[in-house]
């Protein structure tokens, strides 16, 4: 018996992109930053280069998932797309210049061989490469079981793999042909509004249920990020992390909750470089038709919020980064007005634990205020990291002691949004 072909099926992933290889992260917090990768995500430093710390999470078998780089806003420079071939990633230049989102090929970064740059519709920066070497780890990492890339850390939330990366797009849409047409992924869900516009699409590559994603950003500004996702073993973790941040003094945006797109457990928090970061665990769930039907939600089934009833908070609408007010700054569009009515620049983000008075070492100042600063004014950046992570630069010790362009204001309280 053979299975009719249904309307709404769609082609399988092409498989010329075999996953997410990693992320290089913008943050004006350099130091803040790494501390949190590393004493509250559990990631390993390994190597650092100019401004920027190379970093990876436990189970990666590339030299690093992270590339955190000093700046002087916050947000995402690139993300790396390894291909399952040299003939692959030859395929995917060729459909990328056809399609005129080239730049051009160039050196990798350590552990990266030569790779070629483009960019998506909306002017994302995306690395496509092949070549890769594999991480050996030294005595100290070295794991019990020789199938496992790295020692466990035993150390804060101890993320085991990057998951996906969520971009926010002026339209959601012609960047989702972009990687299905060009990048050879495929839509698994998407969220369509009463006009018939797409307001977002989760897109695979693999059997995994998403490795990309293109939210609107209402704002109308190009080449933001929403948010990087990093997986921990199991879901349990998730709650673990809530705590681990509360008592680091990190900012928790909203869960722990289980989504009811792609039926993932989250926990949300922003890092202290201002960028959004997702816990998440998708459970046991892959997506394994061939002809896998793409599942459409609609705007009032999005307004009932996450799957337990958690009322989707109005700050995961209105904060990406960088900031609107400096995407000009990085040669983004401008940013038009919002047909909602939501905030048109981004609230500073909030690094700080609900109700904890005690001093942070993430985000340097007591937890009962944080700081805000005037868009672009952010001189502790450019010093870069300091030579040992157990202590903090020149920079931003001053930075903190005199204020500079800082002020302190009171701590936002956990929204509901809408």
């Amino acid at each position: 018996m053979t299975s009719p072909q249904h309307p709404a099926a769609t082609r399988p992933p092409r498989h010329d992109i075999a996953h997410v290889g990693h992320v290089e992260l913008l943050t004006p917090e350099p130091e803040a930053s790494l501390r949190f990768f590393v004493d509250v995500l559990g990631l390993t430093e390994n190597g650092r280069e100019g401004n920027s710390v190379y970093l990876r999470t436990w189970d990666d078998y590339e030299h690093h998932t992270v590339k955190l780089t000093a700046h002087d806003t916050s947000g995402i420079r690139r993300v790396g797309l390894r291909t399952s071939s040299q003939a692959a990633l030859e395929a995917c230049v060729a459909a990328v210049e056809a399609a005129g989102l080239g730049i051009g090929w160039k050196d990798g970064d350590p552990g990266i061989g030569h790779c070629y740059l483009c960019r998506d519709p909306d002017g994302h920066e995306i690395e496509l490469y092949w070549e890769s070497e594999w991480y050996t780890p030294p005595a100290a990492l070295r794991p019990a079981l020789k199938n496992q890339a790295q020692a466990y850390p035993g150390r804060g939330v101890c993320v085991r793999r990057l998951d996906h990366v969520n971009y926010l797009a002026r339209e959601a849409e012609p960047n989702g042909d972009f990687v299905c047409d060009v990048l050879g992924g495929r839509v698994t869900e998407q969220i369509m509004m009463d006009n018939g516009s797409i307001a977002a699409q989760w897109l695979h590559f693999t059997n995994k249920g998403y490795d990309l994603v293109y939210t609107r950003d209402w704002t109308g500004s190009t080449g933001r990020l929403h948010h990087v996702a990093f997986t921990p073993d199991n879901r349990e973790d998730i709650l673990r992390a809530a705590d681990i941040c509360l008592d680091a003094g990190i900012f928790i945006e909203t869960g722990p909750h289980k989504h009811a797109i792609q039926q993932t457990f989250f926990l949300y928090v922003y890092e202290p470089g201002g960028n959004r970061i997702e816990l998440c665990h998708p459970g046991a769930r892959l997506v394994l038709a061939p002809d896998w039907r793409t599942v459409t939600w609609t705007e009032a089934e999005r307004a009932k919020g996450q799957a337990w009833g958690l009322k989707t908070i109005e700050s995961f609408h209105t904060h990406g980064t960088p900031p609107v007010g400096l995407c000009a700054v990085r040669g983004r569009r401008p940013a038009r007005r919002c047909p909602y009515g939501l905030p048109m620049v981004d609230p500073p983000p909030p690094t700080l634990a609900r109700g904890r008075p005690e001093h942070s070492p993430y985000t340097g100042h007591s937890c009962t205020a944080r700081p805000t600063r005037a868009p672009g004014s952010c001189p502790r950046s450019r010093r870069g990291f300091s030579r040992s992570r157990a202590r903090w630069s020149s920079s931003c010790s001053a930075g903190w002691a005199s204020g500079g362009p800082w002020r302190m204001t009171a701590t936002r309280g956990r929204g509901t949004g809408a």
